[in-house]
């Protein structure tokens, strides 16, 4: 007769592929999200929209260029702040306190 297997081992198989496929998930949204808005650094330093600002700081500290994203981060901050929005100002704040300075 056929090969019997245990309910651990098919447990952890089906865990691996739910784990797998929810990985390529994500992986293939934020790359999707990241292809979606192509600014150039001429249109990001121009801009006044502090959300612009925001995106294009998250994106260059995912890419781990720190230096790149903290002015950004700062002046998104000080337009969250003149806009009241404390929420957005927050997560400029803790992104500029993140990135390391410039040497």
């Amino acid at each position: 007769m056929g090969r019997r297997v245990s309910i651990r081992a098919g447990l952890a198989t089906a865990v691996v592929v739910v784990l797998t496929t929810a990985s390529y998930y994500v992986v293939t949204a934020h790359r999707r999200e990241a292809t979606r808005v192509r600014l150039t650094s001429a249109d990001v330093q121009q801009s006044a929209d502090p959300h612009i600002l925001l995106k294009a700081a998250d994106r260059f500290y995912f890419l781990n260029n720190g230096p790149g994203a903290a002015p950004l981060y700062a002046r998104a901050e000080k337009l969250f702040s003149e806009r009241g929005d404390a929420r957005n100002e927050l997560h400029a704040k803790v992104g500029r306190l993140l990135t390391p300075a410039k040497k």
